[in-house]
This record gives C-alpha cells, sequence and structure tokens, in this order.
C-alpha cells in the first residue's frame, strides 16, 4: 500500500492559513428604510478584494476532515440611491468576520490527488453604518451576529506526508445586516431612517495545510 494513502487513512491533525479572493455582495438592500424616497436602486452593491484565514483541525478515518477557521475582519462599502433623491446616496460601511466550523470530505483520486466537498456553518459579527449624500449625514453604527453556513467544492494535492495545497470554491451567505438609525435631522425631523442588507459572498481560495 503505498505510504501516503496509508498516512490519510490514519488520520491526525494539521493547521492552515488560507488566501481568499471574495466576491462579496449586498443583496435586498431596497429593504432600508427610507419614506418618501420613491423607489430604490441599487447603485454599487458588490465589493471585491482579498482576505485571509486561518485554520486547525482533525482528519479522520475515510477521508473526512473537520477544523475551526477565523476568517479575518474586512471593510467593504456598498451604495444605493432611490428615485426621488437620484443624487442623495446611500452609503454603507460594513465590516465584518467569521468564525466557522467546517466539514470536507474528500474523494481521492491517486494517492496524493483529490477532490472534496466542503459545509461550513457558525457565526459571523458584522458591523454596519455608513451616511447618505455626505459624509456629514450619518447614521448610527449597529453590530450584529448572525449564523452564518457555506457550501462549496475544491481539490487538494499531497505536495509530502506533511504538507498539502488546497484549492477551491463557497458560497457564503452572512445573513440580514442593518445600521443603526439615523442620526441627522431629516426632512420630517424624526429618526426613521436605517440601512439594511443581506451579505453574501462568492469566495475562492487556496491554501498550505501542514499535517501532524
Amino acid at each position: 500500500v503505498p505510504v501516503m494513502a496509508q498516512t490519510q487513512s490514519e488520520g491526525g491533525y494539521y493547521i492552515a492559513a488560507r488566501l481568499l479572493h471574495s466576491q462579496q455582495r449586498a443583496k435586498n438592500m431596497d429593504l432600508s428604510l427610507r419614506p418618501s424616497i420613491g423607489s430604490f436602486f441599487d447603485v454599487d452593491n458588490k465589493e471585491n478584494f482579498f482576505n485571509g484565514s486561518i485554520a486547525a483541525g482533525y482528519r479522520f478515518n475515510h477521508n473526512w476532515r473537520a477544523e475551526g477557521e477565523f476568517v479575518f475582519p474586512r471593510n467593504s462599502k456598498f451604495s444605493t440611491g432611490s428615485s426621488n433623491f437620484p443624487t442623495s446616496l446611500n452609503v454603507y460601511d460594513v465590516k465584518s468576520q467569521r468564525y466557522m466550523v467546517n466539514l470536507y470530505r474528500d474523494f481521492y483520486i491517486t494517492n496524493a490527488l483529490s477532490l472534496n466537498a466542503n459545509l461550513g456553518l457558525g457565526v459571523s459579527r458584522v458591523k454596519t453604518g455608513g451616511f447618505q449624500g455626505n459624509e456629514s449625514r450619518v447614521f448610527n453604527e449597529n453590530t450584529v451576529t448572525n449564523l452564518t453556513y457555506s457550501v462549496g467544492a475544491g481539490a487538494s494535492y499531497d505536495l509530502t506526508q506533511n504538507w498539502s495545497l488546497d484549492f477551491g470554491y463557497r458560497f457564503v451567505d452572512s445573513g440580514k445586516i442593518e445600521s443603526g438609525f439615523n442620526r441627522f435631522a431629516n426632512v420630517r425631523r424624526l429618526q426613521d431612517e436605517q440601512l439594511k442588507a443581506r451579505l453574501i459572498a462568492n469566495e475562492f481560495f487556496v491554501w498550505a495545510r501542514l499535517n501532524f
């Protein structure tokens, strides 16, 4: 039996570092509260950026892996407008980070190369603020902790018995986010405006894994 196959079936602990390219999107921004606006329209609901994460896990027998992962904090900006006030944009300032538990099922093609399916469940901590029209007209910041899931697929190549290189993709849903209410005085002299959205992402990643 090849040595690599024996190593994989025996299991063991590992640590990993990931480089992520995230295509993050704010959906459902039209759920924001802004009375008498006419209708919302998206101006910029996507942001692309690189980020990173670290993970520690365990390889079980029969090609299963489980790990805990921390995704580093990252700031994003999104904006939406309204038909009645087309030059007075709502600008979102979003800071998000994640704590996940991920499960992998490896399907070995050769002793060194495998494909995998992955599923994650955890929480996202998201702080949302922003402004309307100009940076003096701010919304109060609000932080939510949301149940978060991810699902994806990838491939792994065992460089040695101790080092593996992984590539993959996953879809991430971080749930609903919202700012606090407007701090500025609007025409109604009320605090009745609020930014809302649903935060999702398509993530592509490469990572190095050290197996013990």
